[in-house]
């Protein structure tokens, strides 16, 4: 076997993979919203692919604060980032009565800091 056909193989199966592993996630969180949080967590929801569109993907990640955690050492991150002028971008998990709330600051590439964010089931 050649190397290109061992390359074709390899990526025929990884495209498989990826497929494999996106079907579960519909399937997850379709069926069970609460189950399909780890694989989020994994590859992101809507509020962290908006966040990375508009910090860039070489912006400061200055991470995910999570309910009743303490977000000291993300806000001083955000702070340092902004004082020195570089994108970033930081995400807040806030848990209301009967649902997760999450928000996003984030420093863009054009100078702008916006805050997005959205309600819904736990995981996004």
């Amino acid at each position: 076997m050649s190397a290109f056909s061992q390359i074709q193989l390899i990526l025929s199966r990884l495209l498989i993979a990826i497929l494999c592993l996106l079907a579960l996630y519909i399937l997850l969180a379709v069926t069970m919203p609460a189950a399909s949080g780890p694989l989020v967590r994994l590859i992101g929801d809507k509020l962290d692919w908006k966040s990375r569109r508009l910090a860039g993907w070489s912006a400061t990640d200055c991470g995910r604060v999570e309910p009743n955690a303490d977000g000291t050492k993300a806000s001083a991150c955000v702070l340092k980032a902004f004082q020195d002028k570089k994108p970033f971008r930081v995400r807040y998990d806030l848990m209301s009565i009967d649902e997760v709330t999450a928000h996003a600051i984030v420093g863009a590439r054009d100078g702008h800091v916006y805050q997005i964010g959205f309600d819904g089931g736990y995981g996004g």
